[in-house]
């Protein structure tokens, strides 16, 4: 497709390739470095790495935008 100001031409994405925003968010386990993900309940708190070869303690990040 061609851009109607410039005519240059650009890739318009696939509905499936859009990335909508959630309110999870995505952070690493300080003990096995994996990744993980909470759900706006979860912000805050103390839940253990749910990787049962870690399972050690893991504080849940505030997240970093207002909840309206």
């Amino acid at each position: 497709m061609d851009c109607p100001d410039c005519g240059q031409e650009f890739m318009v994405p696939a509905p499936q390739d859009i990335k909508l925003p959630t309110h999870t968010i995505k952070f690493v386990c300080p003990h096995c470095r994996r990744k993980l993900s909470a759900t706006p309940e979860q912000f805050g708190t103390d839940m253990p790495c749910p990787f049962t070869d870690c399972g050690k303690p893991v504080r849940v990040p505030e997240a970093d935008w207002k909840q309206l």
